[in-house]
């Protein structure tokens, strides 16, 4: 069994306009030509439009024509070859943690937490790839063309635009990929007021029991479900979204780190500056140095 080995990182930095730290990035290959082996820091997102090639990270070759998906996890080493001139596709480039999505009823959808990472159902190592048929897939390919013209326009609102047409393809490609896959449902009803709730509420003191009175289940049950929806268990969504916030206060207001602590449910400073820089990489203040836009 061939591993390859990475010829090329590429980084999604160098790939954005200058300046552009948007974690989301398009681009139309009208010729996709063969390529070396690369590896990415950020999640790649292909729609298959003409011709056939074929797709391998070393381990498995598969052969691409329309109506095909690829979603190419950070760090898995692939390539292109026995690429046709007629070979076309769209790259769609983003960062899924960078994204607003926490707070959207998408983790409603079992298939959108594999499309968005790449990682498989089961664990497994790779990529995911899948089919679409014609009909749907004209109306991806309508939406993916739109992004990609949106990227290309450099017209003001670019990033506000370019994300709802991002939403609205993701949104309608993990409900593709869950009828496709047949992916086990859970307790929608039910998940679908908690996460609302924590959504709202996020910034307020919030406990498992409450949870339970709000989803009108037991422990177990708002753990599993919960866990099958989402991904993760309800306080790790909590913290999720409260780092969400404190990193959106950060970039965009002056407020001291001690009132964006009180303002998301932190309370505690130094808890906050632990699980951000555990998050993001990067400690509040050089985080807010880095991309703070009101000179904070």
């Amino acid at each position: 069994m061939f591993h390859p080995q990475p010829d090329i990182i590429v980084e999604l930095a160098r790939l954005t306009r200058d300046g552009d730290t948007f974690p989301l990035s398009v681009y139309y290959e009208r010729h996709q030509d063969a390529m070396e082996f690369h590896r990415h820091d950020f999640v790649e997102l292909v729609l298959i439009l003409s011709g056939e090639g074929v797709h391998t990270d070393g381990v498995r070759e598969i052969s691409l024509r329309r109506g095909d998906i690829c979603v190419i996890p950070r760090g898995v080493t692939h390539r292109y070859l026995r690429v046709a001139e007629d070979f076309s596709l769209i790259n769609i480039l983003f960062i899924p943690e960078a994204l607003p999505i926490s707070r959207l009823d998408a983790v409603l959808l079992p298939g959108f937490k594999p499309l968005l990472t790449g990682c498989l159902q089961d664990g497994g190592r790779g990529y995911l790839s899948f089919r679409v048929d014609e009909e749907q897939f004209r109306f991806l390919e309508t939406l993916a063309l739109a992004l990609a013209e949106e990227h290309e326009t450099y017209a003001p609102g670019n990033n506000l635009v370019s994300l709802g047409i991002f939403m609205a393809l993701a949104g309608r490609l993990a409900r593709c990929y869950s009828a496709e896959q047949h992916i086990a449902g859970f307790d929608y009803g039910s998940i679908s007021k908690i996460i609302a709730y924590l959504n709202k509420n996020y910034h307020e003191d919030i406990s498992i029991a409450k949870l339970c009175r709000i989803g009108g289940m037991s422990k177990s049950s708002l753990m599993r479900n919960f866990k099958n929806a989402a991904g993760i268990s309800p306080l790790q969504y909590l913290l999720r979204l409260r780092l969400e916030e404190a990193a959106f206060l950060l970039r965009s207001t002056k407020k001291t780190l001690g009132e964006i602590a009180v303002t998301t449910g932190f309370n505690d400073v130094n808890y906050l500056s632990r699980q951000f820089k555990r998050a993001q990489g990067l400690p509040p203040a050089l985080y807010r140095k880095k991309y703070n836009t009101q000179g904070g």
